[in-house]
């Protein structure tokens, strides 16, 4: 399943890996692997119940597997919160792709 995840030549491919990681992985591996993902901006087509299709991100498409308890009408295993697993020390902190403090650092040091 990494090797699908990794994919980067197709999407769908990599967006059925995430959904399989998502459903057997431990949660502290679901963070670790599904969340790099998020840089990913790819446009995937889904199809509803109703029989209409919705355009969705894949960065989209990876929240919702890691917030959701039900996703493309699967009841995923529920797993704990970041924000749980940091305290107990499980996972690192997040650090997000748009760390605003260290850009705005920087343009100041460069206006000087």
């Amino acid at each position: 399943m990494l090797e699908f995840i990794k994919n980067k030549d197709y999407k769908y491919i990599r967006a059925l890996g995430a959904f399989y990681w998502r459903l057997i992985a431990q949660a502290k591996d679901v963070y670790k692997v599904l969340e790099p993902l998020y840089s990913d901006y790819r446009r995937l087509v889904i199809r509803k119940d109703s029989g209409l299709f919705e355009d969705l991100h894949m960065d989209e498409f990876i929240d919702n597997l890691l917030r959701d308890e039900l996703f493309c009408d699967v009841t995923l295993p529920r797993i704990s919160k970041r924000h749980v697993l940091e305290e107990e020390g499980v996972l690192e902190p997040y650090q997000s792709a748009l760390n605003i403090q260290d850009d705005n650092d920087e343009f100041q040091e460069e206006l000087k």
